[in-house]
C-alpha cells in the first residue's frame, strides 16, 4: 500500500473524480499560470512542426499497430498495412488538428495550413514530406522488430485512481501505452516510448519524473514495474562507422522511381532505464502536492530569465498583456 495516496482498483467514488494526465505534472512546476490557463480554455495547446510531425508520426503507428493485431478487422492480423496507408493514417491526424482555430486553407495550393505560435506557417504537404521517412523506415524495420516481442497493450489508455484524506477531491490519474510488451527470455515488462525527436541521452531518461507515473499505471493494472525503452529514430546520407549497442541500421529507399529517389540510412537507438517503488513514492509526493496547490488556487510562474521557460513562451512573446509575470526575474510581478 503507498502511504502518499491510496491506489484503489475498482473504486467507487462519491462525487466524480476529477481527471489529470500524467503529463500535466512536469507542465505544471514549469509554469503554473500557463497550465491554469490551458485547464480554463484560454490558450490552446501550443503548435510547431515537432510537434505536428511527432503527432503524424504518432497516428500512423497506431494505425500499423492496430492493422497488423486485427483489432478493427479480424482479416488485417498479421499483416501491415502499406506506406501509402500509414502515411494517409498521420495525414488524418494532421486534418484533425487542422480544424481548430490555428488552420487555414489555401485555396491557392489546395491543402490545409496550420499558423504555428513562432509564426511559421505548415502546410499539408510539408507534414507529409517530414513523416516519409519515419513511416518507410517504421514500416521496413523498426515496426515488426518489435513486433517480435510479446505484446501485451498497444496504443491503450490506464487510469489510475486516487484517493487521499488531506485532499478535497478524488482524483483519476491517466496515460497511453505506447506499446507495452514482454520481453523474449527475460520475460519481464518493457514499455516503449517511441520518439521523434532528437536522440535520447541516458542521463535524460534517467531523470525523467512523469516515467515514474506511468511506472504506478502499469504496476497498478499488471502487478509489477515495468522498463522503459525510450527508441528514437534518426536518417543519415552514409551508413555510420559506430552504433550503439542494440541499434538497428538498415537502408532503405525513399522516393523510389521518380526523380528524388535516394537512399538513407535509418538508425533507431533505444535507451533503457528503470523505476522503483521508491521513484513512485517520489512522484506520488510531487502529485500530492501539485493538488494541494491547485486546491488552494495556488499556480506559481516560471522563474524567468535568458533562456528560461517564459523565453520560449507565447504568453510572455506574443500576449504580454494576458501574462503578467513576463520577462519578470523569478517569475513574480
Amino acid at each position: 500500500m503507498l502511504p502518499l495516496a491510496l491506489l484503489l482498483e475498482g473504486a467507487f467514488f462519491m462525487a466524480e473524480p476529477r481527471f489529470i494526465r500524467v503529463t500535466e505534472i512536469d507542465s505544471f512546476f514549469t509554469c503554473g499560470h500557463r497550465w491554469k490557463l490551458q485547464q480554463d480554455g484560454e490558450i490552446m495547446q501550443r503548435e510547431s512542426m515537432p510537434l505536428i510531425r511527432g503527432g503524424a508520426v504518432h497516428a500512423s503507428r497506431e494505425f500499423a499497430f492496430n492493422h497488423w493485431l486485427g483489432k478493427e478487422d479480424k482479416k488485417t492480423k498479421g499483416k501491415w498495412p502499406s506506406y501509402d496507408e500509414m502515411v494517409l493514417a498521420g495525414n488524418r491526424d494532421f486534418l484533425m488538428r487542422a480544424g481548430g482555430e490555428s488552420a487555414q486553407y489555401d485555396d491557392e495550393r489546395g491543402e490545409y495550413m496550420l499558423h504555428t505560435d513562432s509564426g511559421e506557417k505548415v502546410c499539408e504537404s510539408d507534414v507529409m514530406a517530414e513523416i516519409a521517412p519515419y513511416v518507410a523506415f517504421d514500416r521496413q524495420f523498426v515496426l515488426p522488430h518489435l513486433a517480435q516481442l510479446e505484446i501485451v497493450a498497444c496504443e491503450e489508455r490506464w487510469e489510475l485512481p486516487l484517493h487521499d484524506p488531506e485532499l478535497k477531491d478524488d482524483y483519476v490519474i491517466t496515460g497511453k501505452v505506447d506499446l507495452l510488451v514482454r520481453e523474449i527470455g527475460s520475460g519481464r515488462l518493457a514499455l516503449h516510448d517511441l520518439k521523434t525527436g532528437s536522440k535520447i541521452q541516458q542521463a535524460d531518461a534517467d531523470q525523467r519524473q512523469q516515467l515514474a507515473g506511468y511506472s504506478a499505471g502499469i504496476h497498478a493494472e499488471y502487478g509489477e514495474y515495468p522498463m522503459h525503452a525510450l527508441g528514437s529514430p534518426r536518417f543519415l546520407k552514409n551508413k555510420p562507422k559506430k552504433l550503439e549497442p542494440g541499434a538497428i541500421c538498415e537502408p532503405f529507399v525513399m522516393d523510389a522511381g521518380t526523380e528524388r529517389e535516394r537512399t538513407l540510412f535509418g538508425i533507431y537507438e533505444t535507451v533503457s532505464t528503470d523505476r522503483n517503488e521508491h521513484d513512485v513514492q517520489v512522484f506520488l509526493a510531487r502529485l500530492k502536492q501539485m493538488l494541494l496547490m491547485v486546491e488552494a488556487n495556488v499556480f506559481p510562474p516560471a522563474a524567468s530569465g535568458f533562456m528560461s521557460e517564459c523565453y520560449r513562451c507565447e504568453l510572455a512573446k506574443r500576449r504580454k498583456d494576458r501574462c503578467a509575470f513576463a520577462g519578470t526575474a523569478g517569475g513574480k510581478a
